[in-house]
């Protein structure tokens, strides 16, 4: 190739991975970041979200500039397109690192996170202090700053705002609070509590005491906000989902106290699509979602043809700004074949569905296929070819993953289903699409660990089905999966046709659905023997106006039976990101061992979690290895006595 191939690798290499090592690197984001869907906008509005979607589909880069762009409103002559006010600051934590390097003890994971909340704050207070601020107060000024951080800090060490989730006596609380110089009169006024009374039972000062520890921090922020001359707060909470679901309850608790919008902080949280549990805060009211998954950008965008146009779009901009950045005398069309550059683009669209990481991974095979056929240009054979590679890796994990027994094998045997289903239907037309089928939103649940390993892709929810007038969701075979099983593939250049053709009774595969409900309920579910497989009754399809539940089939009088459950949660005993990481190196050999980078090229986790979440398998287990005679180390999971 004539171009840079060393660059090259580096643009994609940017769409593998987020990892920013210090405010420099930071800034590069403003060089090449597209924000083609207006995500910037909305993060950084005056609410609390949470931004969702599948892992690879650019969260973390979308925190890390929403972050810069905090970092940047504190210059005097700029001007932000996303925020009214100058001097915004961005506090970006890393939820993975504090559950990695402070797992001692579950019990202390709420003070973990404040401690790193207020040294982060701390960092961020005294990088814009430096060059702002400092000539425009006096010394003391600074120093009373640093005097408000160490009170807060011992808040959380002393036990007061840990206890914001848990109990706390009223000694230790008059105690605590005589140290900051908040006197006994002040105590019994706001937490309605008579301090002379000789009745002090734990039920009248369990719950008070916690609300006076909120306003005690938000008193500290509020008066480092005023020193700063800080407008508002945005706290960057990422990997949430890399919490097991005790500690994301925990931590929704916690939360759910300090989230108060009167004193302008807000926070903004990553989760991974259908991986994530909030607890008792609630969705649109105390949190709002911003989705960056594939089937809201197809929703905003009116339709599947121009969802398909708009990610295409997409991608060439993304792959345009990153080449103006990286190789600033070269053209996008210097490294695509130009004959083939827009169904290059549109090959690119279907096979990474919004997944940004998939799409650098494909990029990377598809110039080493170039490179090792001596090609001055990727062409369209290197990138089917590279396609159908990286979509055999998607299907090879999820297979180590079942192997391994951390997924159950009825998933694999749905995902089998499905696709037989979709042959079946292509030898009745061989012209038209059957790579597309329809699936009640009732059971989407049931798909959920498809979609996340890439095998299946939601294209819209809430579609009207022709035959039935029902709503269903429209789903998408991997397109890889497509290529390999000769299935035709949905053609937005005949959408009219092909659209009439997705929400045909045919595509419905609710006879798949009902197969699997024994697994996927958990209540029980009946079923007649004269009706079979094909009629199951929940039992509020068996229960009465009164509340009797009937035991008969309401079609042919014939007792039903009861099925037994097998509750899927029984299996499920790690977070998404640990799930790929044992898929991962289930394929992986001795031989062939992976340091801690290369693995999160694959699976998108963060190097430190990869060897602790591996260290620890290994000596727990024994089902995944380390190479410690190397440095740094290598990890492999494909043992020979298996």
């Amino acid at each position: 190739m004539k171009i840079n191939k060393t660059k090259l690798r580096d643009i994609f290499d940017t769409l593998l991975k987020t990892e920013y090592k210090d405010h420099n690197d930071i800034k590069e984001l403003n060089k090449f970041y597209i924000d083609k869907f207006n995500y910037l906008f909305n993060i950084l509005s005056n609410k609390n979200n949470f931004i969702v979607g599948r892992r690879g589909t650019g969260k973390t880069t979308l925190l890390y500039r929403a972050y810069l762009e905090c970092m940047l409103s504190f210059a005097k002559k700029y001007k932000s397109d996303f925020i009214s006010t100058n001097n915004n600051l961005g506090i970006y934590i890393d939820l993975n690192k504090i559950d990695t390097l402070k797992n001692d003890n579950i019990e202390n994971f709420e003070r973990d996170f404040l401690l790193d909340l207020i040294k982060e704050f701390k960092e961020q207070v005294n990088i814009f202090w430096k060059p702002t601020i400092i000539k425009e107060f006096l010394t003391d000024s600074r120093n009373e700053v640093e005097s408000i951080f160490r009170e807060i800090e011992n808040l959380i060490i002393n036990g007061q705002m840990v206890d914001i989730v848990g109990n706390i006596s009223l000694e230790k609380l008059k105690k605590d609070n005589a140290k900051l110089g908040i006197g006994v009169n002040t105590i019994s006024t706001n937490i309605g509590l008579d301090i002379n009374s000789q009745e002090e039972s734990k039920n009248h000062y369990e719950i008070k005491p916690i609300e006076l520890s909120v306003s005690i921090f938000y008193d500290k922020l509020s008066k480092i906000k005023e020193k700063a001359e800080i407008n508002q707060i945005f706290i960057f909470l990422d990997e949430y989902s890399s919490l097991n679901e005790i500690k994301q309850i925990k931590l929704s608790k916690l939360l759910k106290k300090l989230f108060d919008s009167r004193i302008n902080v807000y926070y903004k949280i990553g989760v991974i699509a259908d991986n994530y549990n909030f607890g008792e805060l609630r969705l649109d009211r105390d949190l709002h979602e911003i989705s960056l998954d594939l089937d809201m950008i197809i929703s905003s965008a009116g339709s599947i043809e121009k969802g398909f146009e708009h990610l295409s779009s997409f991608i060439q901009s993304l792959l345009e700004q990153r080449v103006k950045y990286f190789l600033p005398s070269n053209k996008l069309e210097d490294i695509f074949l130009d004959k083939n550059f827009s169904e290059i683009m549109l090959e690119l669209t279907k096979a990474s569905m919004g997944v940004s990481r998939t799409l650098g991974k494909i990029l990377e095979k598809s110039l080493q296929k170039a490179l090792n056929s001596n090609s001055d240009y990727i062409n369209l054979s290197h990138i089917k070819e590279a396609i159908r590679e990286n979509s055999k890796q998607y299907n090879e994990y999820f297979s180590g993953m079942v192997k391994k027994g951390v997924v159950a094998n009825e998933y694999k045997e749905l995902l089998n289903d499905i696709i037989y289903r979709a042959i079946e239907e292509q030898s009745k037309n061989k012209e038209k699409q059957s790579s597309f089928f329809t699936w009640l939103p009732s059971k989407e649940f049931y798909l959920s660990k498809l979609e996340e390993n890439y095998l299946l892709h939601k294209i819209q929810h809430n579609h009207r089905l022709k035959e039935g007038k029902i709503d269903v969701d429209v789903y998408s075979i991997d397109y890889g999966l497509c290529l390999e099983h000769k299935l035709n593939y949905y053609s937005s250049s005949k959408e009219k046709r092909q659209d009439r053709d997705i929400v045909q009774s045919r595509f419905f595969y609710d006879s798949i659905a009902i197969k699997y409900d024994s697994f996927f309920i958990e209540e029980d579910i009946y079923k007649c023997g004269l009706c079979g497989d094909k009629v199951l009754y929940m039992k509020k399809d068996l229960t009465l106006p009164n509340g009797m539940m009937i035991k008969f089939c309401p079609v042919h009088n014939e007792q039903v039976l009861s099925i037994i459950k097998r509750k899927i949660s029984n299996i499920q005993k790690y977070t998404e990101e640990e799930e790929k990481i044992i898929g991962l190196l289930a394929t992986i050999n001795e031989q062939n061992s992976l340091k801690a980078n290369e693995i999160q090229k694959e699976v998108g986790a963060n190097p430190y979690k990869i060897a602790w979440f591996i260290k620890k398998i290994e000596q727990e287990q024994g089902y995944l290895k380390r190479v410690t005679t190397t440095q740094p180390y290598q990890y492999y999971g494909n043992l020979e006595d298996e």
